[in-house]
């Protein structure tokens, strides 16, 4: 699970990286590589593909978690929740960007005022 950890934090939010490595060596889990593997990418979310690799890995752990990492942030990126803020209700955001800022050009509608007391 701390594979999964560091490689998802290294696509999401680096900054984080050194923080879990540096702990989980302190637990003695060291030599934990913060990239997913290249083959596993290749696979582009192909079934047969992902179980093979797996398969050729021996569902070792640190392997399998190339697999959740890379499934996890490519659904994390596309998910529609806007999490790295590159979108904006123009379409591609350029300038000012948030992390899951409003994409619809919602506007609230601000309810007329009722003169009558209650």
């Amino acid at each position: 699970l701390q594979h999964v950890y560091v490689k998802i934090m290294n696509k999401i939010f680096p900054p984080m990286v050194p923080y879990y490595t540096g702990l989980f060596t302190l637990w003695g889990l060291d030599n934990i590589d913060k990239e997913i593997d290249q083959d596993v990418i290749e696979c582009d979310h192909d079934k047969d593909c992902l179980t093979q690799l797996a398969k050729d890995n021996n569902f070792y752990p640190s392997f399998m978690a190339n697999i959740i990492a890379y499934e996890t942030t490519e659904y994390f990126n596309n998910d529609g929740w806007n999490a790295d803020g590159s979108l904006n209700s123009l379409g591609e955001c350029t300038a000012n960007c948030k992390p899951y800022i409003d994409t619809t050009g919602y506007q609230p509608q601000i309810p007329k005022s009722n003169d009558k007391d209650c």
